[in-house]
């Protein structure tokens, strides 16, 4: 038993060494915390979509259109290029810009970089167009909100407002700040 001695005592100290070395590897493992994905990589895009939305009837209520669709799971967020969202209303009113950013749970929209909404003419008045930088959309209240400066068209007539915030279902429009313009009526 005493020669085998010598011949033991450098595996033992192997599993001394091995058995240290994961009590060191454990111990260190379960204080470091994992840190959170902080790269903004897209998992799916699409290009040249077109998204319908009809209600509980079956009714068409809106159109979205863009050239690209592109989500980031790390916070959630859609970005599109070029959207165009259309309200299938009487008279239909169309909204653009260039870019657009979808929230978390698709209830409110930022449209960036020149933001126009267009509604059709009713009866003999004209199309009326309103244009600012900024506009900040939520598509089923049909509500729009911009802190940017705002013109609006319609016809010959023009008005400038500091911002606005604009109703569709009520039809209330509000401009804020300093609002100047000139306004035409129609002849009878």
């Amino acid at each position: 038993m005493i020669n085998r001695l010598p011949t033991l005592a450098p595996l033992v100290f192997i599993v001394l060494l091995a058995g240290g070395s994961l009590w060191l590897e454990r111990s260190v493992q379960s204080q470091i915390t994992p840190e959170k994905n902080t790269r903004h990589d897209p998992d799916f895009w699409a290009e040249n979509f077109t998204i319908k939305k009809f209600n509980a009837e079956g009714i068409l209520q809106n159109t979205l259109k863009a050239s690209k669709m592109t989500h980031f799971p790390d916070d959630d967020t859609t970005i599109m290029a070029n959207p165009v969202l259309t309200y299938h209303h009487t008279p239909a009113v169309t909204v653009s810009a260039v870019t657009g950013l979808i929230s978390q749970n698709a209830d409110e929209m930022a449209l960036t970089g020149g933001a126009v909404v267009t509604r059709q003419g009713v009866k003999a008045a004209p199309e009326t167009h309103v244009a600012t930088e900024i506009l900040t959309l939520f598509p089923d209240a049909e509500r729009a909100v911009s802190t940017k400066p705002v013109t609006i068209t319609q016809g010959r007539s023009v008005i400038h407002g500091s911002g606005m915030e604009s109703d569709h279902k009520t039809g209330v429009s509000i401009l804020s700040g300093r609002v100047n313009g000139t306004v035409y009526t129609r002849k009878q």
